[in-house]
């Protein structure tokens, strides 16, 4: 396990925080700056440029879904790496590892990078399987936002951000993906994930609906109701929901009114940085201490 210092704390963090601006500079211009031009050029008219064209690129949560990455990587690197190092080390001896990693070499790089994000996009797709059914409340914070930009993609409760990295991180070992073209695998990843929470009406028609996400797409997985919320679970290609039986994409109806779809007992979620932070916590002792009371004779 490398060693960790304060410092090497605080500069993870700066470079998340460079990382969100320059996120933040390039959606400003989808979001935004494109959405505007198009109505002056359309002489005032507003067109079909945004879901909400209510939502401001400041839009009221704005802070706090940009602190909560923020938070996670100083967590990541304070409270979890250590558990995570250690589990590694007792997996390793146990689970077969970098069983394809042979046969990943001798890919052309362009493929070693598909074949990354698919691997990648399964894994996430596993895992995002996995927290809806036996962990929601921690992902709860993710579906809380009522406003979907491309900021929200970073609206992760850090055990929702280490579930995801102990799936990715175990899969890709196991199947020996590693270096450059892992690395650029999990970039485009990543903007993906940015570019499908993005605050515009996009959808890239057939065939490529099916191929490649896209902001209407994932955006039915934010939708407030009980039918559509578990759909939509990968992060890149559609088609694996499609494989799995959790795709939901009409051609003929837009995707409106995220938040939470709010189960029995089940309450919204407002307040600042700590509340979200704590509230998975409360959730689960609250269904503790009922549980107990209900095993508890009359």
């Amino acid at each position: 396990m490398p060693e960790l210092s304060l410092d090497l704390v605080f500069q993870a963090v700066r470079g998340n925080a460079f990382l969100l601006t320059a996120y933040g500079a390039l959606f400003f211009v989808f979001e935004a700056v494109i959405p505007w031009l198009s109505r002056r050029l359309a002489e005032g008219k507003t067109g079909n440029w945004q879901l909400q064209t209510d939502i401001g690129f400041f839009k009221p949560q704005f802070l706090l879904e940009f602190s909560l990455p923020l938070v996670n990587k100083a967590i990541e690197l304070t409270l979890f790496l250590g558990p995570v190092y250690a589990l590694m080390s007792i997996l390793q001896p146990v689970l077969p590892n970098f069983v394809l990693a042979g046969w990943i070499a001798q890919l052309p790089f362009v493929l070693q990078v598909f074949a990354g994000m698919l691997v990648m996009d399964l894994a996430v797709y596993a895992e995002h399987r996995f927290i809806h059914r036996f962990a929601w409340p921690f992902h709860a914070i993710h579906h809380a936002a009522h406003d979907v930009t491309w900021i929200t993609a970073f609206r992760m409760h850090p055990v929702n951000t280490l579930s995801i990295m102990l799936f990715n991180s175990v899969i890709g070992w196991i199947l020996g993906f590693s270096g450059e073209a892992w690395v650029l695998a999990a970039t485009i990843v990543g903007f993906l994930s940015v570019l499908e929470h993005a605050n515009r009406d996009w959808d890239w028609g057939v065939p490529f609906r099916y191929l490649i996400v896209s902001p209407n797409f994932h955006k039915w997985h934010h939708v407030k109701r009980d039918d559509v919320v578990a759909k939509n679970l990968c992060l890149a290609f559609p088609f694996i929901d499609l494989l799995f039986g959790t795709f939901h994409f009409p051609r003929d109806e837009r995707p409106e009114d995220f938040g939470i779809y709010e189960l029995p007992g089940e309450e919204p979620i407002e307040g600042g940085l700590l509340v979200h932070l704590w509230y998975p916590f409360g959730r689960c002792w609250r269904a503790i201490v009922a549980a107990l009371s209900a095993s508890q004779p009359d």
